[in-house]
Parts: C-alpha cells; sequence; structure tokens
C-alpha cells in the first residue's frame, strides 16, 4: 500500500513494480490485503471469516512469505538477493515479514511511525503516560486533528489501519507494532528512509 486509504490507486503500485523492472529488477508488487472496494470492516469480517486466527498484520506477513515462494519457484530469480521494500505501515510489515522470513536478504522502509512503548527516551514515556491516560491523550490527539490537516490525515489513517474509532483506541494497538519486540530476529541489512524535513514522520524519529 504506497498510498493510504486516501489514494488507494492502484495504478501507483503498478507504476512502482514497473519502475524497479526497469532497474533490472525482478519487481512482484504487492497491495494491501484490504486494498478492495469495500469497508475497512467489510475487509476484516472477510479476512476473520476466512482465516479467523488471524490479524491484519499476521496474514500480510504470511502473504509476504507465499510472495516468496513465488519467486522461488522461479529459476531466473537469484534467490540470494531477494529484497522487500514497504511505505508506512508496508514498511512496518516489510521489517515484521523479515523478522519471519529469512529467505528476504534486504529491505527498505520508509516514512514508517514507529512508537515504542519499551522505548527509554521522550517517545516511550509519553507513550506510556497516554496508555494510562486514555481520555488525556483523546483529547490532545482531537485537539490536533483540528489544527492540523496533517495530524488529521494521520490520526485518521491509523483509525482506519486498525479499525478504531477513537485516537485512545488505536495508540494502545500500537503496542502491537513495538520494532523493539521482533528486532533481535532481523539478520538483514536494513535501510530506513525518511525525510528530513518532514512533517508527518521526521527523521528523529529514527533516533
Amino acid at each position: 500500500n504506497l498510498g493510504g486509504y486516501l489514494q488507494q490507486d492502484l495504478t501507483r503500485l503498478k507504476a512502482f513494480g514497473r519502475m524497479m523492472a526497469q532497474q533490472g529488477y525482478i519487481a512482484v508488487a504487492v497491495s494491501w490485503w484490504d486494498l478492495v472496494d469495500e469497508s475497512y470492516e467489510e475487509s476484516m469480517a472477510r479476512l476473520k471469516h476466512r482465516f479467523p486466527d488471524s490479524t491484519g498484520l499476521g496474514k500480510t506477513i504470511w502473504d509476504t512469505a507465499r510472495v516468496v515462494d513465488y519467486l522461488y519457484a522461479h529459476p531466473e530469480v537469484d534467490k540470494k538477493h531477494i529484497g522487500c521494500i514497504g511505505h508506512c505501515m508496508a514498511g512496518i510489515t516489510t521489517i515484521y515479514s523479515a523478522a519471519f522470513e529469512e529467505r528476504i536478504a534486504r529491505l527498505v522502509a520508509f516514512d514508517i511511525f514507529i512508537y515504542d512503548q519499551h522505548g527509554s527516551g521522550l517517545q516511550g514515556a509519553l507513550y506510556r503516560l497516554f496508555l494510562r491516560h486514555p481520555g488525556l491523550y483523546d483529547w490532545i490527539a482531537r485537539t490536533s486533528m483540528r489544527l492540523s490537516v496533517s495530524a488529521d490525515h494521520v490520526i485518521n489513517q491509523w483509525m482506519y489501519i486498525t479499525g478504531t474509532s477513537t485516537p485512545a483506541e488505536w495508540i494502545r494497538l500500537l503496542e502491537h507494532y513495538s520494532v523493539s519486540d521482533i528486532a533481535s530476529q532481523i539478520r538483514q541489512d536494513v535501510l530506513l528512509l525518511a525525510g528530513a524535513e518532514d512533517h508527518m514522520i521526521p527523521f528523529k524519529e529514527y533516533d
């Protein structure tokens, strides 16, 4: 998913794969599992019906492994140099997929929104504070959404992705996306990208 729910245009995804192919790579462009003409709630219901024991993140990791299976089935593929690229939420799932799929040799993740509740810095402290006081975070988030188009977009995007209805609900779900929980399993080369002046995902998020 290279655009988010506000820009669900598969031509962007195909264009990205075509650009990689033009550079000499064998490219497989995979859309986010709910990137279809239905609401998030309908997508989740369909997922739970077909895969009752799976989460959205788990389904994406499984899908990524099946793509690697597909690549392994083709003799022209250099199996020692399989890479995975993802943007935003797909960047996070790229990292998680690499932790569970050792056949991925390299990964690139850009503009990923990482919260680490175990962090010792200010981010971790604030996250733990907001978990203890969800009402406070709801007030801060909704005030930011009224004052900032960027904040409104980011928070609405995350509520959509997680299927939640309030900012407090989605920030609690972020604990399931803590990279520190799976960091020790990642043995591959990793490239994290962010714009130095990016107003949504600034480079300092990666410190």
